[in-house]
């Protein structure tokens, strides 16, 4: 499948943001808008803004036009470096003059996925430092690609014909085949080894969602269904489209005991199918479900 690209530069054209949605707004205008940033195609879509979005949901009353004051402050410090390389530059900004850090003593927490306290910690997961690299992009002229590496996010930086890795975890250093190599047996095992889908490009769409995602399977670990069913609510407020965050809404719905919300997105599932086989399995689950509701 051809990969799609997240690109970055300055003066791209916004969704409607905080500003114009006033500094505290309502979850209801926070959601609609979160709704219209969804309908943009994957090439205009705000990750940042996004993200910032999500995250108010569980801030009422945050003071949102700070948060992004911030975001434009790191891109206007990675211009002032105009000079450097890109990937330094980026490194320079975010985790030396701003000091963002992987947090690698309380990774598991939860405050790590949620950017508004990400910003405030100046600590976070590598998603969501990974987020901040894209909004201190904008004062680039350069590519930045999330990558699909499993179980640690990275990023790709491209100008020219130049392109290297970074990991937003580690000052956003450079990673080098040997350091990937290492990463991926610390993951995957010792047997593991390197493979070209690892390095495939993801929309700026599903960095996002990845971010819940990483949210997700933790409250859903420690048994917050209830919590892990607003997390994949929000994905698909995020990821309309995608059938099988659907079908993740339905299944956690129906082990709540929540039948008539599973068969309803069931429903949006079959109708958003990405393939025959998710079809049929989505129909067979829908009849249980309708099954229990009789």
């Amino acid at each position: 499948m051809l990969s799609l690209v997240l690109f970055i530069a300055l003066g791209k054209p916004r969704a409607r943001t905080f500003r114009e949605l006033g500094t505290m707004p309502t979850q209801t205008e926070i959601e609609t808008t979160l709704g219209q940033i969804a309908r943009q195609d994957d090439s205009s879509f705000d990750a940042p803004e996004a993200a910032l979005l999500v995250s108010a949901l569980d801030h009422p009353g945050a003071d949102l036009e700070r948060y992004r004051r911030h975001l434009l402050d790191l891109a206007e410090a990675v211009a002032a470096r105009a000079g450097q390389e890109p990937a330094a530059a980026l490194a320079d900004t975010v985790a030396h003059l701003y000091g963002y850090q992987g947090d690698r003593h309380t990774y598991d927490d939860m405050k790590n996925a949620d950017l508004l306290a990400v910003i405030d910690r100046r600590r976070g997961l590598p998603v969501a430092l990974g987020l901040l690299y894209i909004a201190a992009a904008k004062g680039l002229e350069a590519r930045l690609a999330g990558l699909s590496f499993p179980g640690h996010f990275l990023m790709r930086v491209e100008v020219g014909n130049e392109r290297v890795i970074i990991d937003p975890f580690s000052d956003g250093k450079t990673a080098t085949t040997a350091v990937l190599r290492r990463l991926i047996k610390r993951i995957q095992g010792p047997d593991a080894e390197l493979d070209p889908s690892y390095f495939e490009e993801v929309t700026p769409r599903a960095v996002v969602i990845r971010l819940l995602m990483n949210s997700r399977i933790r409250a859903a670990r420690s048994g917050n269904l209830e919590r892990a069913i607003e997390l994949v609510r929000r994905m698909t407020l995020v990821a309309p489209n995608d059938g099988r965050l659907w079908a993740d809404l339905a299944e956690l719905h129906s082990a709540r005991g929540n039948l008539s919300a599973a068969a309803n997105a069931f429903e949006h599932s079959i109708a958003r199918a990405p393939d025959d086989g998710f079809r049929a399995a989505a129909e067979r689950a829908l009849e249980d479900v309708r099954l229990k509701l009789n």
